[in-house]
């Protein structure tokens, strides 16, 4: 079964893929390996910002893991992420149609137009469909970048399709 969830010998929901299959296990080293890199390559803080940080770190890591703490993960709360998956019904799903005509179509009525809160991104709904501005690209990629950190795998189990026109 390609891009599906199948049972297994343990009777264990397994994801596959062209590839290889995926189970949870699978998906923590990964989780790790983004953890990593955004620890390494994100912009450096305000210097008040590390001291209280490095300071609230020091009570709670090993003194190797102080400046990684707050990225690295260490143990997964495999509670948190079944009760995540749980909420992810097709009555909540969105389905984003990105289109280079949105943002002219809108012109002439902007009262159509909502905004997502956080980061007031424009949209309309249509029916069971969201359209979203080619110019809030980089405002949508950073909001699924944040829901891809909160729930690393969900993509593979929960399909959103992002298509541009």
């Amino acid at each position: 079964m390609n891009g599906g969830l199948e049972g297994n010998n343990n009777g264990e929901r397994v994801h596959t893929n062209h590839c290889h299959k995926h189970t949870f296990a699978t998906y923590l080293p990964e989780y790790q390996m983004v953890k990593t890199a955004n620890f390494l390559y994100t912009e450096p803080e305000e210097a008040e910002d590390t001291v209280v940080n490095l300071a609230n770190m020091l009570h709670l890591v090993k003194c190797e893991h102080v400046y990684s703490g707050y990225r690295l993960l260490k143990k997964p709360n495999i509670e948190l992420y079944i009760d995540l998956l749980k909420l992810m019904t097709p009555n909540r799903a969105a389905i984003f149609f990105l289109s280079s005509t949105f943002a002219s179509s809108v012109k002439d009525d902007e009262s159509r137009l909502e905004h997502e809160p956080w980061f007031n991104v424009a949209y309309q709904k249509e029916g069971m469909l969201i359209n979203i501005s080619l110019h809030d690209r980089c405002s949508l990629l950073i909001l699924i970048m944040v829901m891809m950190t909160v729930i690393p795998f969900a993509v593979h189990f929960y399909r959103v399709r992002l298509m541009v026109t």
